[in-house]
């Protein structure tokens, strides 16, 4: 579904990406890890259009480099970005409503999603400024969903969480792909992601550098200690 070729990205004179080879399949996880800094976050917002960049992305075999950002998202290609981006002021069904294609319903109803999140569902005329981290989290997934993309970017969706939260958005994450989304997840937190990714990546100074097995990744103390640990 998702190829990327030789992503080059900049912030400003600053050389971000340096040649990102990676892709991902149709209802597949694949978890893309590094350090702080290692260019995860920027893959990501590259693939959306947000960063200036040079390369190649396809999407279902057709280029999206230099696409706006909205038609990306319109082709099916969904983005949880790592500050949540809720607004705070409008309540949870609204936040929801924001989501839609066209202002239409189309897999996913609210209904749906808050019979898979029922406190969503008792907090839908709550302003999401008042919801907890885990809740905003769930609620920029579903707000996510409601757009049917056939891929979501998620990022960083455990940060700051309580271990018992982190565990719940990736049950989430893994119903998602037995629905058959493929999901690109930028994560730090190694346990998490290597238990709900069949494949990782990793990342250092704006490249891929292994691209493996969480079993091949374990078993490679070398590369965990020069990559990933701190």
């Amino acid at each position: 579904m998702l190829q990327v070729r030789g992503l080059q990205a900049w912030y400003g004179k600053s050389h971000v990406l340096h040649g990102v080879d990676l892709t991902v399949g149709a209802g597949e996880i694949v978890a893309l890890l590094g350090r702080n800094g290692s260019g995860r976050s920027t893959t990501a917002r590259a693939i959306m259009g947000l960063v200036d960049c040079q390369g190649e992305i396809l999407w279902r075999g057709r280029s999206i480099l230099g696409r706006p950002t909205f038609e990306i998202a319109r082709s099916g290609i969904g983005y949880v970005p790592e500050d949540r981006a809720i607004f705070p002021r409008l309540t949870v069904e609204q936040n929801l409503l924001l989501g839609r294609q066209r202002g239409k319903f189309g897999r996913w109803s609210l209904e749906q999603l808050y019979a898979m999140f029922p406190a969503l569902g008792a907090r839908r005329q709550t302003e999401a400024g008042r919801l907890s981290g885990g809740e905003q989290q769930m609620l920029t997934l579903c707000r996510t969903l409601i757009g049917e993309p056939q891929l979501i970017l998620v990022d960083e969706p455990t940060e700051g969480l309580a271990p018992q939260l982190v565990e719940q958005v990736g049950a989430f994450l893994q119903q998602l792909q037995r629905e058959g989304l493929a999901i690109l997840l930028v994560e730090q937190k190694l346990a998490i992601a290597l238990a709900v990714s069949p494949r990782a990546l990793v990342m250092g100074r704006g490249r891929v550098v292994f691209d493996g097995t969480p079993a091949q990744l374990l078993a490679d103390a070398g590369l965990r200690r020069e990559w990933l640990e701190v």
